[in-house]
């Protein structure tokens, strides 16, 4: 059987794997790596299987790391599921403090009456990869796939979302036609380095205090690296945002001159003072928006 290569890249961040061979990679010949099965919210568990799978008109002859009948894998065994019935594999708990991490997993969706063109409708369900934050019960799509594709494996690399606080990856798969042709296999799951061209630094806030008038501006920088080759190139780089919030800060600067002035118009008569005041917060407000 051939392999082919299907690459889904949605740059994203945030993925702690250095240092931590549980979380590296599973190619499943072991044990799920501490995966585990999500009993609460589905309808099923993955199979850790080697070889073909039991229903023959669907799902691999072997797995993608051997490729042989003694090589593991997982997949979702649809002979017994009712029609959008799904299966999920939760992952270890992810700290959001190391960006330039990439998911990969290799899968197999084939529906062989369908792929030979003995039937007109395609059995095979939808794979799917989500993002869930800790202690959050909504789900962040970050890949999906349904349909026959043939018998082989096919290659899905994902990068993982900028996230502000741990977080699981959940792997998904989904009998869209209650049908037994319509196996969804699993296997070689890996964490790597992504390439330079997709890196991207997660936000960070930064606070600037005006103290002389109580008011407190909070704006956010995004600074994406080789945004030229980006997709992401059309946002405001870190020096257009910075500008930005400079203007801003000026506009409120002489909104406040604007209300000292009708304060010390009615408390004060001394024209000096209050030319003086003016002059001094332009001043001021030249230095901040030119820092």
């Amino acid at each position: 059987m051939a392999v082919c290569t299907l690459t889904v890249v949605l740059f994203l961040c945030g993925v702690v794997v250095k240092g931590n061979t549980v979380y590296d990679s599973c190619n499943f010949e072991q044990d799920l790596c501490g995966w585990t099965q999500d009993n609460t919210t589905d309808d099923g568990d993955w199979k850790r299987w080697k070889g073909r799978t039991p229903t023959s008109s669907t799902g691999p002859l072997y797995d993608h790391t051997t490729h042989t009948s003694l090589g593991f894998y997982i997949y979702m065994e649809s002979s017994h599921t009712a029609k959008n019935d799904k299966m999920r594999l939760v992952s270890p708990l992810f700290q959001p403090d190391q960006s330039r991490s990439c998911f990969e997993l290799w899968y197999h969706m084939f529906d062989k009456p369908f792929d030979l063109g003995f039937k007109q409708d395609d059995h095979i369900g939808q794979l799917k990869v989500y993002i869930r934050a800790k202690g959050s019960k909504n789900l962040t799509p970050v890949f999906s796939d349904q349909g026959n594709h043939g018998d082989i494996w096919i290659h899905g690399n994902i990068t993982i979302p900028c996230q502000m606080q741990p977080f699981q990856i959940i792997i998904e798969a989904v009998d869209t036609a209650g049908s037994a042709a319509s196996d969804i296999a699993v296997d070689d799951m890996n964490f790597f380095q992504c390439d330079e061209g997709l890196r991207l630094v997660c936000p960070t806030t930064v606070i600037a205090t005006l103290s002389t008038t109580g008011f407190t501006a909070k704006y956010s920088d995004i600074a994406l690296e080789n945004s030229s080759s980006s997709p992401f190139s059309g946002l405001p780089s870190t020096r257009a945002s910075r500008i930005s919030n400079r203007y801003k800060l000026t506009l409120i600067l002489i909104y406040q001159v604007y209300m000292y002035i009708v304060i010390i118009k009615y408390f004060c008569y001394c024209k000096i003072k209050v030319y003086m005041f003016i002059f001094s917060l332009f001043l001021l407000s030249y230095y901040i928006a030119s820092s």
